[in-house]
């Protein structure tokens, strides 16, 4: 298992992630020391990989491969992280592979 933590683009949160080969698992914490105590994003599933990012106002931004083989682009309410609540922003396409997605101030870059 691989543990990993970092900011998130807005400087809002730190990010814990729990890696495997074939899950993963995210924490967050706000960064402006609030609080201490992680808040879980999503329990683990062993089949599904996500990853969080946090751009700007009560939502965050996740890639995963839940429901999409090449993954997809959703975006929830931070406090509604439930899948049943995502919301596809770039839907799976099982002809394309949706590797990472990097955001500047302006742009995402796919």
């Amino acid at each position: 298992m691989k543990i990993n933590y970092f900011y998130n683009n807005s400087k809002k949160y730190i990010f814990i992630g729990l890696n495997k080969t074939k899950s993963t698992e995210f924490w967050y914490i706000n960064a402006d020391g609030t609080s201490i105590k992680p808040t879980l994003f999503l329990k683990r599933d062993p089949s599904v990989i996500y990853g969080l990012q946090h751009i700007e106002g009560d939502e965050f931004n996740i890639i995963t491969n839940l429901n999409a083989l090449n993954f997809r682009l959703a975006k929830t309410k931070i406090n509604q992280s439930l899948p049943k609540f995502w919301t596809d922003i770039i839907s799976h396409n099982p002809n394309v592979l949706l590797e990472d997605i990097n955001y500047t101030k302006d742009f995402m870059i796919v």
